[in-house]
């Protein structure tokens, strides 16, 4: 049975695989950045490779698309952006990325993470993109077990950087294993607002924000809210 959040935490991270992929959560972390949290994300490609037009070049798309999302990061309330310089479609899950991504865990120190579900390979928006799945078990396993141990990835300590726990995870894209909601009917605008930003990506931002309003509405009605976002969650067990 799904459950509304219930925390507004002090930190929050959302890992990305591409810049547009935080409208997973946007909304709610615009309510949550709107109560006091402090939001940083990390996108793991520049994103160079999503277009269909042959006349850019992917060296001149990743500067289109940085500029798009420090944007769109800024109006939902950012604290920092980073894009790592990993190439659109050439994400691998190994040891270097997963020590990317712990690398911010410890940086920024978040109570909770956002990222795509790894483990869904079709969902109602068709195939679930490869950097999509290995961003989000990158993240799974950065989280837990690896940015909690001094001795994984120790030149972090080095670079003054502690082992860090977190909280919770929230996992967007997760479908019928989603088991949280979060009431985003004063963030929605917003949202959409921010989306809007991604010009190299939503042609038709009207279409793109109408869908988006469908969307929160249906998922909300399911809740007793104008609109929603649902997430899985997962919490973590202090020792």
């Amino acid at each position: 049975m799904s459950e509304p959040i219930d925390e507004v935490p002090e930190r929050v991270m959302v890992v990305a695989a591409h810049p547009d992929d935080e409208g997973g959560c946007a909304a709610t972390i615009a309510k949550w950045v709107k109560a006091g949290t402090q939001a940083f994300f990390l996108f793991t490609t520049n994103g160079d490779k999503g277009t269909d037009d042959i006349e850019i070049t992917s060296e001149e798309l990743a500067v289109i698309r940085d500029g798009e999302v420090r944007a769109a990061t800024a109006m939902l309330g950012g604290t920092e952006t980073v894009i790592l310089p990993n190439r659109d479609g050439e994400l691998f899950y190994n040891y270097e990325f997963r020590g990317q991504i712990v690398r911010y865990i410890r940086k920024w120190r978040p109570d909770a993470v956002f990222t795509h579900d790894p483990t869904v390979i079709f969902s109602e928006f068709g195939v679930n993109h490869a950097d999509h799945r290995a961003t989000g078990l990158a993240t799974v396993d950065a989280v837990f077990p690896f940015a909690r141990g001094p001795w994984q990835y120790p030149e972090h300590l080095q670079e003054g950087l502690q082992p860090h726990r977190v909280n919770t995870m929230y996992f967007w894209g997760a479908g019928p294993n989603n088991n949280v909601w979060s009431d985003i009917s004063d963030s929605l605008d917003l949202k959409i607002e921010a989306m809007s930003c991604h010009t190299s990506q939503f042609k038709d931002p009207e279409r793109m924000g109408n869908s988006s309003r469908e969307r929160a509405h249906k998922l909300g009605e399911e809740y007793g809210v104008q609109y929603a976002e649902s997430f899985r969650k997962l919490t973590f067990r202090r020792p």
